[in-house]
């Protein structure tokens, strides 16, 4: 019995622990499937918690391709030529009050911008550039007041931060005091939480760039393998999930393909090039 072919209109592709491998590069043997689907002239959406200059450099050094891009787990999205056609900021007065318990828990906070980070560190290790120890990539702050001071010089809004906390107790009770607030809170690798504006995730954010571009999200082919992951593989036409996923993550999707060290996109995206269909289907 031949399968019925199922025609896709986009595909969206996660980074890290999903089309990139345990060293953060993309194999050889995604980059060829890839390189296929865009033949097939399928649209290729990066979608991931890194900032759009990231997923700019993995399209151009890497893929070589023509990619949409969404960034900052939704609260970026850029088109093919690079023009940014949506953003979605954090409230200043939010951005301040993650700043007061970041200090109140002495943890370490990267607040990202457009251009630049702002590093809430305890830390006072690298040397000053200026007095906000400014280098080409970030800003470093190290009191509520003096990131206070720093918001209001260069007024460059928060369109998500992220933390690492080790001790489980501790991280509980910060996103705990993070969902208290205006946010929408993701845990997107392990003891790591980030979190956007409200409303803002990689679905909404995906939905919103399918309006622009006319695509049907019933037939859009998302692949993931984190908490960040799981709202948009929920709802969108097609789902995978890799074999490093977890648990919850897996059970979203509609197909768990190998890990992300075995080429498990390049396993679907060939399947799909071959058959014009699904391995599920």
């Amino acid at each position: 019995m031949v399968k019925e072919e199922k025609s896709l209109s986009a595909i969206s592709l996660d980074m890290d622990g999903t089309l990139l491998n345990s060293a953060g590069q993309v194999s050889a043997e995604n980059i060829a499937a890839i390189q296929r689907i865009n033949q097939a002239k399928i649209p290729i959406v990066l979608a991931s918690g890194r900032p759009i200059n990231s997923l700019t450099r993995i399209g151009q050094e890497w893929l070589q391709v023509p990619i949409y891009r969404i960034g900052n787990n939704g609260a970026t999205i850029a088109n093919q030529r690079n023009q940014i056609i949506g953003q979605s900021l954090i409230d200043e007065a939010v951005v301040m009050a993650v700043a007061e318990i970041a200090e109140h828990y002495a943890i370490n906070v990267n607040f990202s911008t457009m251009n630049k980070w702002i590093h809430f560190t305890h830390q006072t290790t690298s040397a000053a550039i200026d007095e906000y120890n400014e280098t080409l990539d970030e800003y470093q702050v190290h009191t509520v007041t003096q990131f206070a001071k720093l918001n209001a010089d260069i007024k460059n809004p928060v369109m998500k931060f992220g933390m690492k906390i080790l001790d489980d107790v501790k991280f509980e009770q910060v996103r705990k005091a993070l969902q208290n607030l205006p946010l929408t809170v993701v845990e997107s690798d392990a003891h790591f939480l980030e979190a956007m504006a409200i409303g803002t995730s990689k679905y909404t954010a995906l939905k919103r760039l399918a309006a622009i571009q006319g695509w049907s999200i019933d037939r859009v082919l998302a692949f993931g393998d984190y908490e960040n992951d799981i709202e948009l593989l929920d709802n969108v036409g097609f789902s995978v999930a890799m074999g490093n996923a977890l648990a919850t993550v897996k059970q979203t999707a509609d197909y768990v393909t190998v890990d992300n060290d075995q080429h498990g996109v390049a396993k679907v995206l060939n399947y799909y090039s071959q058959y014009r269909n699904l391995p599920w289907l």
